[in-house]
């Protein structure tokens, strides 16, 4: 039970299986978004030229590695943005079809938000 909401669910609503998801599960340890993280974490070696390993902390708190160049720090947050986002983007059609399944009120909004999400 959702300590958040009475008659919640603990379950994912990325629907990946997973029964009692919490915020660690939901934004990194989802195997619906891991193969996104597994990209990403890729692609910031290729332009950083440094390995962030599977780190949390690095990805989802902005902690900046020590090995990125003060230079590079700016370009490096607003990349890391830029992959978060375009994550939740991949994610905004199983968005929507749970938002509809539940009635949310900004459901209209979501059904505009077909190409300019």
């Amino acid at each position: 039970q959702s300590k958040y909401k009475e008659n919640s669910s603990p379950k994912c609503w990325r629907e990946c299986g997973e029964w009692m998801a919490n915020h660690s599960h939901i934004f990194w340890s989802c195997k619906a978004i891991k193969g996104s993280w597994e990209n990403s974490i890729k692609e910031m070696l290729n332009i950083f030229g440094i390995s962030l390993g599977k780190n949390p902390p690095v990805i989802l708190l902005e902690k900046i590695p020590e090995e990125i160049n003060k230079n590079y720090s700016h370009l490096f947050l607003i990349i890391r943005v830029a992959m978060i986002k375009q994550m939740m983007n991949s994610c905004l059609v199983l968005t929507r079809r749970v938002a509809l399944s539940l009635n949310f009120p900004f459901v209209s909004r979501l059904n505009r938000c077909d190409t300019t999400c």
